[in-house]
């Protein structure tokens, strides 16, 4: 794909690959910066049903300005039929390296999840839940701002809100010291 132009954005290279999709880094031919432009798998966006859900998740992302969120900046249809979502260029690290490089103090280490669980709150308040939080979607760039990355397996509730889980509704009736749902989203993988 290196050097195909999808719609108006032109691939330069590839970020990364996973399951849902490749990232491809890419210019903005008409505002001539640099972008991250997500492709799904053809088996992430096969079907209509995943087609039209990727579309309506990726409309749904747009609407979200948080400064802790990567920016998506457009989105659409390739001319194979193939949806795709222009985002953000977070140029830096994943949390996952500077953990592994031992980089980060606890205070900085609290500044980040402060900072991820704003980004969180500010999608449950669109309706969006991330489903994926990890250290690999938690992006630092070159001036130490954090984004929040890759809302590839976001689900969007049906209200327009986070809605509560059974379990969720279970924790809350027993509270007495057991981990609540939030900490096993947020929490456990920012440990």
């Amino acid at each position: 794909m290196i050097g195909q132009i999808v719609s108006h954005y032109r691939i330069i290279g590839q970020l990364g690959e996973g399951g849902m999709g490749v990232v491809y880094v890419a210019e903005d031919t008409r505002l001539g910066r640099r972008v991250a432009l997500k492709i799904p798998t053809a088996g992430a966006a096969g079907d209509n049903q995943n087609h039209a859900r990727f579309l309506r998740e990726a409309r749904s992302i747009s609407a979200l300005n948080h400064p802790h969120i990567a920016t998506v900046f457009d989105f659409g249809e390739m001319e194979d039929g193939r949806p795709f979502i222009v985002m953000e260029l977070v140029n830096g690290r994943d949390l996952g390296e500077l953990l592994r490089a031992g980089e980060l103090t606890l205070g900085r280490a609290v500044e980040i999840v402060e900072e991820v669980a704003g980004a969180l709150q500010e999608a449950h308040r669109h309706g969006i839940i991330h489903r994926d939080i990890k250290p690999s979607n938690v992006l630092i760039n070159e001036r130490g701002e954090v984004k929040v990355v890759d809302f590839g397996l976001a689900k969007l509730t049906e209200e327009g809100r986070a809605a509560a889980s059974a379990a969720t509704d279970h924790e809350a009736e027993t509270l007495a010291g057991i981990r609540t749902r939030s900490d096993v989203m947020l929490g456990t993988p920012l440990y």
